[in-house]
């Protein structure tokens, strides 16, 4: 059949891709393998070892500047695995896909971007699925979370190029892992589409050290593009880092390059659009059904009543929901839901009727890739309060925070890397004049919308190094008998709890969790500077710190531009002899334009009359 044509296909290029690798080579994302040796090692194939053969783009490139010097064209040999690729992935034009932000997985949690080798004029949903996929991932040595982020960062994975159909994408992207996916086709002609699978076919046989923030796929995939159109310069501006997001955004600014956007939802979007077209009542029932586990009598929809065409939406909205409920991707089976999933299909065939087919899916627009900030986000702001003004930096080389506005990014999901705030006293005090309040390594936070069937937790989970303010006893002459001090605390943070759903632009949050922490006690600055002189802090007893923690919020959308926070917390500080730390913050973000943030703050820490607050305001440019 035409599946299994095309998969065998597909053995060309990976049998190329392990056949070129010196021995020995790491297993790459397929089962497919290259004759090997008695020794085990791979065995390049005679084509493979012809520099004309293993570099086809770079020879293609040669030998129009020899042509076009007036000399004869150079010899080529015949390759017929590179031919054989070339049948497959002969390209009529070139389309940049995005796979939504992935929170669940290390190496997808900004995103991940691939070409697709478009090899049919229009755009039929049904040949795209076999259409090639050019695609650049790491290969992980590890599932270690901390050890696959120490070795992303430093480039300790091998990345590779390979070649996969896009229905296998798609059931990775949209059904195993419930992401959205954009596809931006390029305008490209025919000839410059060719250089990409030329390109990919140069890079295939070689290892690209992967990095988590550069030498990704983002960057790899703006080098193809290059490739097909070298008018274009596109990797050049990103000396630093590069998300899939700055991608999308780069691809789709440069002029005329972008020619449609399409959207493909995940499988969550599709039974939720397809939930919502049902009839009033046969909605309802089956929505009770759902929550109340009964899903066996949700497939026995004959038994409602109803026409038939009724009943068909049913099934076919049931058989969405255990997939998605189970993230069936491919060839995977039910676990627990086998013999309902059996039935409702049974039954759905037993009917004799056409699928009215899936209901149209609203497009996000406010969560297109391409209107967000850039990642790399540089701060200047000025902070007041307790007789101290600061002049406030901030570096923050990615993603997004929770409590900012703007559109291109989910409003319930942030990502912080390497989230850094220092200050500079603007006039004498007792605080040293240059200050690293924070330096937050990474944050994923995560508030899951609750739907009509079900309600999934929301989390989050992250590591820092804050300027912790304490409530101490005081030591010196004419001292009160507690007074406000800062220790340098490290700690790693996590909570879980619920969120609402949105309502009027606001939804409401609660979790509850864990800080484990370390209290560098000799480093402890006084928070207010009214406080008398040769007043200090009494150090803690323990320097180390299990704190239960609670928090709460509000977080309020007003437009498309502008977001508005309210949140409480609470520590109970079990190891160390304080007490109790809370306080209040509330926030504003607002984007005067795609890359300019103005930000607001009044944070009150502890509850008592004494208790130090500070008022902040700043100006975030994204780069």
């Amino acid at each position: 059949d035409i599946a299994a044509e095309f998969a065998a296909s597909y053995q060309v290029f990976r049998n190329y891709v392990r056949a070129s690798e010196p021995s020995p080579a790491p297993a790459l994302a397929t089962p497919l393998q290259a004759p090997e040796g008695d020794d085990g090692s791979y065995v390049p194939t005679a084509e493979a070892k012809d520099p004309r053969c293993r570099f086809p783009a770079r020879f293609k490139f040669i030998n129009q500047a020899v042509q076009s010097w007036g000399l004869p064209p150079l010899p080529q040999e015949p390759c017929p695995e590179l031919e054989k690729w070339l049948q497959i992935s002969a390209p009529t034009g070139i389309s940049l896909g995005f796979a939504a932000m992935f929170p669940n997985g290390p190496s997808s949690m900004f995103g991940h971007t691939f070409l697709r080798i478009q090899t049919d004029p229009g755009f039929n949903p049904g040949h795209m699925l076999s259409e090639p996929v050019i695609n650049y991932a790491a290969v992980p040595t590890t599932s270690n979370p901390l050890a696959y982020t120490v070795l992303g960062l430093l480039g300790g994975f091998p990345g590779y190029v390979i070649a996969e159909p896009m229905y296998i994408k798609l059931q990775q992207y949209s059904n195993a892992e419930l992401r959205d996916v954009w596809d931006y086709d390029l305008n490209l002609t025919a000839e410059q589409a060719a250089w990409v699978p030329l390109t990919a076919w140069d890079l295939a046989n070689h290892r690209v050290d992967y990095y988590y923030f550069d030498d990704n796929c983002a960057l790899i995939m703006l080098h193809l593009i290059e490739a097909a159109d070298p008018s274009r310069i596109l990797a050049d501006e990103y000396w630093h880092w590069v998300t899939p997001s700055d991608t999308v955004r780069t691809v789709f600014d440069s002029p005329g390059l972008v020619r449609q956007v399409r959207f493909m939802p995940s499988q969550q979007l599709k039974f939720q659009s397809r939930l919502a077209s049902l009839p009033a009542p046969a909605r309802n029932q089956l929505i009770e059904l759902i929550r109340a586990g009964e899903l066996e009598k949700a497939s026995q929809v004959s038994e409602w009543g109803g026409d038939k065409i009724t009943q068909a939406q049913v099934l076919d909205t049931l058989v969405d929901y255990i997939d998605a409920s189970e993230k069936l991707s491919g060839n995977d089976t039910s676990k627990t839901l086998s013999g309902v999933r059996a039935a409702a299909l049974g039954r759905r065939a037993a009917l004799g009727i056409t699928s009215p087919g899936q209901p149209a899916v609203s497009v996000p627009d406010d969560l297109r890739p391409e209107d967000g900030h850039r990642s790399h986000g540089l701060g200047l702001g000025i902070e007041g309060g307790s007789g101290r003004e600061r002049l406030q930096l901030n570096w923050r080389p990615a993603l997004k925070s929770l409590d900012e506005g703007g559109r291109g990014f989910s409003q319930r999901m942030s990502l912080t890397f390497f989230d850094t705030h220092a200050a500079v006293g603007m006039k004498p005090t007792n605080e040293p004049r240059f200050t690293l309040r924070k330096f937050q390594l990474v944050k994923v936070q995560v508030m899951s919308a609750p739907t009509e069937v079900a309600l999934p937790l929301s989390w989050f989970v992250g590591t820092e190094h804050v300027m912790s303010p304490l409530r101490r006893k005081a030591v010196g002459q004419s001292a009160p008998e507690y007074i406000w001090a800062e220790f340098p605390e490290t700690r790693l943070s996590a909570a879980v709890g619920l969120s609402s759903a949105e309502r009027f632009g606001t939804y409401a949050f609660a979790l509850a969790g864990l800080d484990l922490g370390y209290l560098w006690t000799g480093s402890a600055t006084l928070v207010r500077d009214d406080e008398p002189a040769g007043v200090s802090a009494l150090a803690p007893e323990r320097r180390f710190l299990l704190a239960p923690t609670g928090r709460a919020g509000l977080s309020t959308r007003a437009g498309s531009s502008m977001r508005l926070t309210a949140e409480t917390y609470v520590r109970w500080l079990t190891l160390q002899d304080n007490g109790i730390d809370q306080g209040v913050r509330l926030g504003i973000s607002a984007f005067i334009a795609r890359d300019t943030e103005i930000q607001a703050a009044a944070e009150r820490t502890g509850l008592t009359a004494d208790a130090p607050m500070s008022i902040s305001t700043g100006l975030m440019l994204f780069l």
